[in-house]
C-alpha cells in the first residue's frame, strides 16, 4: 500500500510539473527586465503563415479594446510587481467578418489569444491594403509590444496595452 501512494505521489509531481511547463510554449516572448525599447530585427516579410509586415522599430501604431483582454495581456508579460511591462512578441492580424458589431474588424491575436482590435478606420484601410498587395484571404504578422501594468506613484495600477510595430496603412 505504501508503494502505491509513492508511485501516485511521484506521478502527480511530474504530472504537476508537466502541466507548469505545458503553459509556457516556446513562441511566449521573453521579458529582458528593463524598459529600453527591443531591437528591429531582420525579417523575411513572408512566414509560413502568411505575410509579415516590415517594422520601423518605433511600436507607435494604436489599436483600440485593449480594456477588455487584461487577463490575455497579463498571461503574455508575466508577474511585473511594481515595474512596468515591455515583452516584444509577434502579433497576428486577422479579419473577423462574423463580429457582430463590425463585420470589417480586425482582431489583434497573440500566441492564439485576442489582445486587441485595429480601430474602425484602420481596419478598413488594413482591409483595402491587403486587396492593393493581392493578400485579402491571408493572414498577416507584425512585430507588437505589450506594455503596461506596474504602479503610479501614487499607487494606482496601470492596465496593459498593446502596440504595434507597423506603419499606417493609410
Amino acid at each position: 500500500m505504501g508503494e502505491l501512494f509513492t508511485f501516485l505521489l511521484v506521478v502527480a509531481f511530474i504530472g504537476g510539473i508537466w502541466w507548469l511547463l505545458r503553459g509556457r510554449s516556446a513562441a511566449t516572448p521573453t521579458n529582458t527586465g528593463h524598459s529600453s525599447r527591443p531591437t528591429r530585427a531582420a525579417k523575411a516579410n513572408t512566414t509560413p503563415q502568411g505575410f509579415h509586415w516590415p517594422g520601423m522599430g518605433d511600436f507607435e501604431f494604436e489599436v483600440v479594446g485593449q480594456s477588455f483582454y487584461q487577463k490575455e495581456l497579463s498571461r503574455l508579460t508575466g508577474v511585473q510587481g511594481e515595474k512596468s511591462a515591455e515583452v516584444q512578441c509577434v502579433a497576428t492580424l486577422a479579419r473577423e467578418d462574423d463580429n457582430k458589431h463590425d463585420p470589417k474588424a480586425v482582431a489583434v491575436l497573440v500566441d492564439g489569444r485576442k489582445v486587441a482590435h485595429l480601430s474602425r478606420e484602420d481596419a478598413r484601410s488594413y482591409r483595402r491594403r491587403l486587396g492593393a498587395k493581392k493578400l485579402s484571404g491571408a493572414t498577416t504578422t507584425c512585430d507588437a509590444l505589450v506594455v503596461g501594468e506596474g504602479t503610479r506613484r501614487n499607487g494606482e495600477r496601470l492596465m496593459y496595452g498593446i502596440k504595434l510595430d507597423i506603419k499606417s496603412f493609410e
